[in-house]
């Protein structure tokens, strides 16, 4: 359930409010004041998204917008668009993720190197996390316990500032690795149920 207002660098750091390129509506006067003519195919047109970037364009676009500008973020609570993975996409591919999020907080390091130091040990925590619900998702229980374990590592501030989603990660992915297979497959669609039940009356309650 993603923040609404109040939407800071720190909070794009840690959990990207935004989401994916399909979800933002943008002034056009932000584009301008973010724009650049350096892209990789070496045209004189502005651009504004980095393109030397495979994956995470949106979400280096998203920082650079909060660090760079006075613009300011606002959500609806309402969700209007889906967004699918499946195995073979890009964003299912978690080493490739990873990389690609350390090279958006490198770029970020290079030009407010304050903004990086103070939030991204807790940032990369929460994007270990994240990854590791993306191996719970494809049923890689020891990648998930791998990751869980690194973002512990990186900041334990973690836990105290999202207990519950951080104790259900570490608990599906301990499940995902002592429950048997067949048993794990008969609980997995109740926790999903119970998760988008609890989602539904958040959205109500907003």
């Amino acid at each position: 359930m993603p923040k609404l207002n109040d939407i800071s660098v720190a909070h794009l750091m840690c959990r990207n409010p935004v989401g994916n390129g399909s979800a933002p509506v943008i002034r056009k006067e932000v584009f301008t004041e973010i724009a650049t003519m350096q892209n990789i195919h070496g045209t004189t047109e502005p651009h504004y998204f980095d393109d030397s970037f495979r994956q995470s364009e949106d979400i280096e676009c998203w920082i650079r917008i909060a660090a760079k500008t006075e613009w300011k973020f606002e959500g609806l609570s309402e969700p209007l668009t889906l967004y699918r993975i499946n195995s073979a996409s890009l964003s299912a591919n978690i080493p490739k993720q990873l990389a690609s999020w350390e090279r958006v907080m490198a770029k970020l390091k290079s030009y407010a190197p304050e903004l990086w130091s103070g939030h991204v040990a807790l940032a990369r925590a929460f994007q270990l996390r994240y990854l590791a619900r993306q191996a719970i998702r494809q049923k890689d229980g020891a990648t998930s316990l791998s990751l869980i374990g690194q973002a512990f590592k990186s900041s334990p501030l973690m836990l105290f500032k999202e207990p519950g989603r951080t104790l259900l990660t570490l608990a599906a992915a301990v499940a995902l690795v002592i429950v048997p297979k067949n048993l794990y497959e008969k609980l997995e669609p109740l926790g999903i149920s119970l998760v988008g039940r609890t989602q539904q009356m958040r959205i109500g309650m907003r």
